[in-house]
């Protein structure tokens, strides 16, 4: 597989995940697609808006360590203002009268279990990225904790084989 596809299918993996997830918990979602270049999920609970960034990632790192640092949520590696995504996406948010909130999709491919992290853009210390160490992750809102899921790919691992030599 692909490493294009590997992540474009562990992300839709994750958007859909989430949606799930929100209308268990009395959300209404609307899939955006390709339409919003900051947000994947536009939800709706108790009259209120919220537009939803989602990050699915490995929970190892392509070593097979477990991941412990962060994920980038609003980053630009273009030179420049490194605040420029951050602004253009609380603009959308700010255009559509709606919260913006991050959710992040912590996969284990081998045991095809996940767990979701979420919570408001504004109450990350960096807006450019969702802090995911151990003890970031007792603090975060939870949606899923280690659930078990068998439309996880195992091909969808990050971890490099070593090739036979």
């Amino acid at each position: 597989m692909s490493e294009n596809r590997r992540t474009s299918e562990l992300g839709r993996f994750g958007e859909t995940v989430v949606c799930e997830r929100l209308g268990q918990n009395g959300y209404s979602c609307n899939y955006l697609g390709c339409t919003n270049r900051c947000f994947d999920i536009e939800a709706y609970k108790d009259g209120q808006k919220f537009l939803f960034s989602v990050k699915a990632r490995n929970h190892t790192t392509y070593r097979g360590d477990i991941k412990k640092d962060y994920y980038n949520l609003f980053f630009s590696r273009k030179p420049g203002d490194p605040y420029a995504v951050v602004n253009a996406a609380l603009e959308i948010a700010r255009g559509r009268s709606a919260t913006p909130m991050w959710a992040a999709v912590r996969v284990d491919t081998a045991r095809q279990r996940f767990d979701i992290y979420y919570g408001r853009v504004i109450d990350l210390p960096d807006k450019r990225y969702i802090p995911m160490g151990p003890s970031d992750r007792l603090k975060h809102l939870k949606l899923a904790q280690g659930e078990l899921d068998p439309r996880i790919n195992p091909m969808w691992s990050n971890v490099k084989r070593k090739s036979a030599a």
